[in-house]
């Protein structure tokens, strides 16, 4: 991607990462981005928090312009 120092989501061939308290693992890959509860499901209050600040710093960071698909998996 020469000239251009953002990282599409449709460029990520395919990767995943964990929250920093390792309960979620989120997915990513050029058909979207999926989060996974990785340990003991912690309810929807607290998930969602992780589930949209994930998404915000993506967006901010520029790693992402555009998501296609989003999972939720409990």
């Amino acid at each position: 991607m020469a000239g251009n120092d953002k990282l599409l989501l449709e460029s990520i061939e395919k990767g995943y990462f964990l929250d920093h308290e390792e309960k979620i693992k989120i997915d990513l890959s050029s058909t979207g981005i999926v989060f996974n509860t990785f340990k003991d499901y912690m309810g929807w209050d607290d998930y969602f928090k992780v589930i949209k600040s994930t998404l915000k710093g993506l967006f901010e960071l520029g790693i992402v312009q555009t998501i296609n698909r989003i999972g939720v998996r409990y």
